[in-house]
């Protein structure tokens, strides 16, 4: 465990400092990077951030499957989970959010409870760049396609290509 904190410092280090996005250094940023979320073949875009900005009593965690592509700019928010099948790739400039504040109970809404839910991307998914998937989704299907600049409020099923804001089923797509 003390291995692991060591490597996710190192990972937040080379996420924050510019020296690491010089080429030569980048191979030190996807080393920090495999270590720290245990994974291998992980490729990792400029300034992506891997988060949790609030604590989930159940606990977070955050899992990537080999040949995941994160893109430059991405914010992911783990704190309700997120994990990331084989072989998807997370465009750059997407956001996705795995809590919400409840808006009902208090009128100051920062003292409503956080709500955290887990999120499932499958294999061969491809978030296109600048999307947001909102923290009501649960789970992006096999296969599935996200139009660039797209909102996600909804699962999203398998092989289907969804764009739009919000995010509309616009095709199905033909797989072998």
């Amino acid at each position: 465990m003390q291995k692991m904190k060591i490597y996710y410092n190192f990972y937040v280090i080379t996420r924050t400092l510019s020296l690491f996005k010089l080429p030569g250094f980048r191979i030190i940023r996807r080393w920090a990077y495999e270590k720290a979320f245990r994974t291998s073949n992980l490729s990792i875009g400029d300034n992506v951030y891997i988060v949790t900005p609030h604590l989930n009593p159940k606990g977070s965690k955050v899992i990537f499957e080999p040949f995941v592509e994160l893109g430059s700019h991405s914010y992911l928010d783990y704190s309700g989970s997120i994990e990331i099948k084989a072989n998807s790739t997370v465009s750059e400039g997407v956001k996705i959010y795995t809590h919400n504040h409840s808006v009902d109970g208090k009128k100051d809404w920062r003292r409503n409870e956080i709500v955290f839910s887990k999120l499932l991307i499958e294999e061969n998914c491809w978030i296109g760049a600048g999307s947001i998937i909102t923290a009501s989704v649960t789970r992006i299907g096999a296969g599935a396609i996200i139009g660039a600049g797209s909102v996600v409020t909804k699962n999203v099923l398998p092989n289907s290509v969804v764009a739009g804001n919000p995010a509309k089923l616009i095709r199905m797509r033909k797989c072998r």
